[in-house]
């Protein structure tokens, strides 16, 4: 277009029209490729506003890349048609600027000119010249933390590129896609937030009603989790604007309009920031609060080091508490280690700190382990897009908008859903298995009530039983009363109760209290529930158990565990950590082995066995099987050919006592001592293995390594659970050095 006052010409598609299974390309060099993996936005060269894209070819940005500096990568970006908001664009066909759709860009076409920022999740293919620039440009992205590659295939290829040279930009100055001055700070307290959403009910619904801006949801969300700050979060549409009247909210938009400015003018040091909190969240009060001062003051003296920073205070003001930890510790790596550090973190404060966490920094330094996968980035990115103020025109995306945002349980796991698209899929939390637990299983329910006892919940609630019997009372003072309503007894003053010696005071276990609680509370140390004993059906099988004829000490007892308990363990123990130092993966409970000393001493002492390994213990010392309650599980997993070198399990490490649960697979065991014959002894899927006197001190046994076992079958996955009672260490635990085995020798 020669004339910058012509206006571009509507296109009317014909049948040559390709809609949005095309693509357009372009070229550019690593560097300006690796800055734009940062906040996964393509913007315009300076003093442009937008970029030129060949129509299923390349447009070369700039050969300077090739001939002048040969240390530089080119990177061909393919940008997929399909994945690009729905806008019209300008297209160049046959030397004339016209105006088209982006499903419906005709076939003739040659450029594309991108209006604004284009976003790199729609790049589908990635190509570079050799595989030494593949690999190249690679490490240099490992090397970053906040960079990673698109969803996109990366080949090694030639390519075409279409010359535009002489063909001049559109002059049209339409308004394409720019940020919002917090655009990339919204975008970053909306990342925070999903990665550290508590994994209980409650608080996805707070987050769903959030994101989606569903207010019809969002205040019964915030009353159930206590955090009404949370309807002015900082992606909600005029969120500063809101009125708050209470010390929370007002810290909250105190810190994210504090937060805005030290992003944008630099950082002034902490101490100034808590100062400008103060400020403003003081200023919008309508009179002086001493809980404020109070607030500066403590936090303050937290950051000088002259206090520490407490949390049983929390509930004074859980959006400065959270606020305080983020000035201590503002980097959000930090935050995957304050679950360790402080365990008893609130979970309204850690999700709070977290959000404020991503708003303070902003979605550009965020570490690629807090952004989630294509789809979840994606998705964010358009959302924190369409609530720009700079944005006046909401875009339309080719894939579920964020208002179609839902979460549903799938098994134990909570999904995050946006559409049919799954963004998120969080595991299961000691909480989150609370909350759906069974409370009418005996076990489960002692259990229950022994973490409220020790995490001092308020769940009891003081009930008095009366039968057939008359009650008098008297009233102390003049204005006392004692009425009587719907719900039971008012009382006014002081009223006293003759009770007869029949009645019976007793502790009721509030169900509702406890789940509230899951929501709301800290808690030094929750484990899981335990496994649901379900009865077995099979009579003849049940519990059989068989001692072996050739191995004093050797008992087995078959069906130990039913189908049900065993895929509940399985899903215990992989969401768990497993460690990788040997050959075959393991996981230790209550105490930590030390492979190549053999020993075990005070040091090692991890704590208390999770609820599910407690529960099994209990049961193995009930039913008679150990003479001791074991401390310390093993977990072994073999895959394959694995297998474990002949042993005997440190005797001075270990009581007599060791019980074996297998699981998934029947794998066969060898036994040996001195020049007996070598015993063979299947252990049965499901069954406990029981080793004491001679089968425990003095026959080595071992799980030999091959693909296939005798009975046929071919090895696939075996866990193992082995349960023994530690004898500390003192001294006397070390072996000879000649005598000791090799690291993998433990136990089965």
């Amino acid at each position: 277009m020669n004339n910058s006052e012509q206006l571009l010409l509507p296109f009317a598609p014909t049948k040559s029209a390709i809609a949005s299974r095309g693509w357009v390309g372009l070229q550019i060099d690593h560097r300006q490729f690796l800055d734009a993996l940062q906040d996964e936005w393509l913007s315009p060269l300076p003093d442009q506003h937008g970029r030129l894209l060949a129509f299923t070819s390349f447009a070369e940005e700039s050969k300077a890349t090739s001939e002048q500096h040969s240390n530089l990568i080119t990177v061909s970006l393919c940008f997929s048609l399909h994945l690009l908001p729905r806008r019209n664009i300008p297209v160049l066909v046959d030397g004339v600027w016209h105006e088209a759709t982006v499903d419906s860009i005709p076939s003739e076409t040659d450029f594309v000119f991108w209006l604004g920022a284009i976003p790199l999740f729609a790049v589908t293919r990635i190509i570079v010249r050799s595989a030494e620039e593949r690999a190249r440009l690679l490490g240099l992205i490992k090397q970053v933390s906040n960079v990673s590659m698109p969803d996109a295939t990366i080949d090694i290829d030639t390519v075409s590129v279409r010359d535009h040279r002489g063909s001049e930009m559109p002059k049209d100055e339409a308004t394409g896609i720019s940020f919002a001055r917090d655009y990339g700070l919204v975008r970053g307290a909306m990342t925070m937030a999903v990665w550290a959403v508590p994994r209980v009910d409650p608080w996805f619904d707070l987050l769903v009603a959030s994101l989606s801006a569903d207010k019809s949801r969002l205040k019964s969300a915030a009353d159930a989790t206590t955090t009404f700050w949370y309807e002015v979060a900082p992606w909600l549409p005029g969120h500063a604007d809101l009125p708050c009247d209470t010390l929370d909210c007002r810290l909250w938009q105190a810190a994210l309009r504090a937060f805005l400015e030290v992003h944008h003018e630099g950082a002034p040091g902490a101490t100034a920031v808590v100062e400008r909190i103060h400020e403003y969240a003081v200023g919008t009060s309508k009179s002086t609060d001493p809980s404020a001062d109070k607030w500066r003051k403590q936090t303050l003296m937290a950051l000088s080091g002259k206090e520490s920073l407490r949390l049983d205070d929390w509930k004074q003001c859980a959006v400065g508490k959270a606020v305080q930890l983020l000035l201590l510790r503002p980097q959000p790596e930090n935050f995957a280690k304050w679950l360790q550090d402080l365990p008893g973190i609130p979970p309204s404060v850690w999700l709070t700190a977290a959000t404020l966490c991503g708003y303070l920094l902003g979605y550009r330094r965020l570490p690629t382990s807090f952004r989630g996968g294509a789809i979840q980035r994606r998705t964010l990115a358009a959302q924190a897009l369409n609530v720009s103020s700079d944005n006046q025109n909401r875009l339309v995306w080719p894939f579920p908008d964020i208002t179609e945002l839902s979460w549903r349980r799938d098994q134990q796991d909570i999904v995050l859903m946006c559409g049919e698209f799954e963004l998120v899929r969080k595991t299961p939390h000691p909480r989150t298995l609370w909350y759906i637990a069974d409370l009418d299983d005996q076990a489960v329910r002692k259990t229950a009530e022994d973490l409220v006892r020790r995490s001092g919940w308020q769940c009891f609630t003081r009930r008095l039983k009366v039968s057939n019997s008359s009650i008098s009372f008297s009233l102390s003072g003049p204005n006392d009363e004692l009425s009587k309503e719907k719900q039971g007894l008012v009382v006014k003053g002081t009223v006293e109760f003759d009770l007869p010696e029949a009645a019976i005071i007793t502790e009721a276990f509030d169900r509702k209290a406890f789940q509230r609680c899951l929501v709301i509370e800290g808690a030094l140390s929750i484990q899981p529930p335990p496994v649901k004993r379900e009865p077995v059906h099979d009579k003849d099988n049940r519990n059989r158990q068989t001692m072996h004829p050739a191995i004093s000490g050797l008992l087995q007892v078959e069906n130990f565990i039913t189908p049900a308990e065993e895929e509940e363990l399985i899903a215990r123990i992989d969401a768990a950590e497993w460690l990788e130092e040997l050959k075959r993966r393991v996981q230790h409970y209550g105490w930590r082995y030390d492979y190549k000393a053999r020993r075990i001493n005070t040091e090692m002492r991890l704590g208390p066995l999770p609820s599910w390994a407690a529960h099994l213990a209990e049961r193995l010392t009930e039913d008679g099987l150990l003479p001791h309650v074991p401390d310390q599980v093993i977990v072994n997993e073999y895959k394959g050919k694995q297998g474990i070198s002949k042993h005997i399990d440190c005797k001075p490490c270990f009581e007599d006592g060791i019980a074996m649960i297998s699981l998934l697979e029947s794998w066969e065991m060898n036994f040996s001592r001195d020049r007996e014959k070598r015993q063979h002894v299947l252990l049965p899927r499901r069954s406990v293995t029981i080793l004491t006197g001679e089968a425990r001190h003095e026959w080595a046994h071992e799980i030999p390594k091959r693909a296939i076992e005798p009975d046929g079958l071919h090895r696939k996955r075996r866990v193992s659970i082995t349960f023994r009672k530690v004898i500390v260490d003192t001294g006397a635990g070390h072996l000879p050095r000649a005598s000791r085995k090799r690291p993998d020798e433990t136990s089965t």
